[in-house]
């Protein structure tokens, strides 16, 4: 694994679903030969969402600094978020992007109509295709919003849906998921692959083969690589079949940031 040009999406105990600290997930980065590490701590603002209130940018950055310090000359720490309903929030957003030095935002979807499609019951009363066209829609009108660089786990509600609709195609949904390529293209919003999927048994990283190649095949360039954890076990998680498939769908480099700049590394 030594080599891999960075992990952009990570959790650490000052997100509100983990409970490693910072300096653990750096340690197993070193050890696996990542040169990059971006820990995306959740910032969550609706009202029904466990995490609200609990994210603190100033126990992030002094952390940050912290593992920096420590890890100086081994590993290059990049400062980011993962905010979720981007669009819903865009004053609170704005505020929180403006004020911190973030190099890399990422922007997430988990609540639509006031359900989290990470659970059951946002599936319970639609059938598979409204539940997916009825994401898919959300999310291309928050990246139309803007203000992150990032859409993160562009797919995410396969996660539950995989299971309980016996699988999911993205060819099944490709016009709605080509809307939301197409305005990450107008935008300069990229996208990652984000090799949780993998972790649970999906077989493919979110998104798969078929939008990463949509995305390439509108003129979309911005790509990152996530292992999403929660726990180092899985730092850097599936990297050799995520960067297999990058190729695969016509990408040559992935995209570092500085400073919410993208700046093209070779993926070889």
């Amino acid at each position: 694994m030594a080599g891999f040009p960075h992990d952009y999406h990570l959790h650490s105990s000052l997100s509100v679903d983990c409970d490693v600290p910072m300096e653990a997930q750096c340690k197993r980065a070193i050890e696996l030969g990542i040169r990059e590490l971006c820990i995306t701590e959740h910032c969550d603002w609706h009202p029904l969402d466990m995490g609200v209130g609990y994210y603190r940018p100033e126990a992030y950055f002094a952390e940050l600094e912290r593992c920096r310090a420590t890890f100086a000359g081994r590993l290059i720490l990049r400062a980011g978020v993962e905010l979720s309903e981007v669009h819903s929030y865009h004053a609170e957003a704005a505020a929180l992007t403006s004020a911190w030095p973030y190099d890399l935002v990422l922007g997430s979807l988990h609540w639509v109509d006031d359900m989290i499609v990470l659970d059951e019951p946002y599936f319970a009363q639609r059938s598979a295709t409204e539940s997916y066209n009825r994401y898919f829609a959300e999310l291309a009108a928050m990246v139309r919003a803007g203000g992150f660089d990032i859409v993160g786990h562009l797919d995410v509600p396969k996660r539950v849906g995989f299971r309980l609709f016996n699988g999911y195609r993205a060819e099944d949904y490709a016009e709605p998921i080509q809307d939301v390529l197409r305005a990450c293209v107008e935008t300069g919003i990229g996208i990652e692959l984000n090799t949780s999927t993998y972790r649970m048994g999906l077989g493919e990283p979110s998104p798969s083969l078929a939008v990463a190649r949509w995305y390439r095949q509108l003129g979309g360039e911005i790509l990152t690589i996530g292992s999403d954890v929660h726990h180092p076990s899985t730092v850097g998680s599936f990297f050799p079949e995520a960067l297999d498939l990058a190729r695969a769908a016509g990408f040559r480099y992935l995209a570092n940031f500085e400073q919410r700049t993208p700046m093209f590394t070779s993926i070889d």
